[in-house]
């Protein structure tokens, strides 16, 4: 009948619909810093629960519908934020040395870190945010999930004799 009303995936129920591992944490645009031209591309972003960061090629599910690139994100080590004065806002994502972190398909990952000279750290990832608050909500999101994570240290006031004696040098 051409009366019938088009389906609206929202009104259709399904088991673990509701779920929290399966609803998204954090989802967005940022960018990533392509390995090898050490350019930007924006994309789009999901975080979730089950500790994923997938990327994908639009935020239309019907065009990007299989994630380009996904992190496992207990298997990383998450890089400090840039600080607020600082020109880009980034931070970065390190993986395991042995390939494990990134579910990226294809390619030589298992042996690429002994042929670029690169075997004694994993692969890592940068990203970078359009301004410093969207930056650090991602930054903030992705620490609870990561297995470790890194702050910079505050650069502490030195006072005293010693401090003296340094900055005369």
């Amino acid at each position: 009948s051409p009366e019938t009303p088009l389906r609206n995936p929202e009104h259709i129920n399904y088991p673990s619909k509701e779920d929290p591992a399966v609803l998204p944490v954090h989802t967005g645009y940022i960018e990533r810093k392509k390995r090898f031209t050490r350019s930007y591309r924006e994309s789009y972003y999901v975080l979730t629960a089950a500790g994923f960061l997938h990327e994908y090629s639009s935020s239309d599910p019907a065009v990007g519908h299989q994630p380009l690139f996904s992190l496992f994100l207990p298997m990383c080590t998450l890089g400090p934020p840039s600080s607020s004065s600082a020109k880009s806002h980034k931070f970065h994502i390190e993986g395991r040395k042995d390939g494990t972190g990134s579910t990226k398909t294809g390619g030589l990952r298992g042996i690429a870190g002994t042929l670029t000279g690169r075997g004694g750290s994993g692969p890592a990832w940068t990203f970078r945010g359009p301004s410093h608050d969207d930056m650090m909500e991602w930054w903030n999101d992705i620490r609870m999930l990561c297995a470790r994570y890194l702050v910079a240290s505050e650069q502490l006031e030195r006072s005293g004799p010693v401090a003296a004696a340094v900055r005369a040098v």
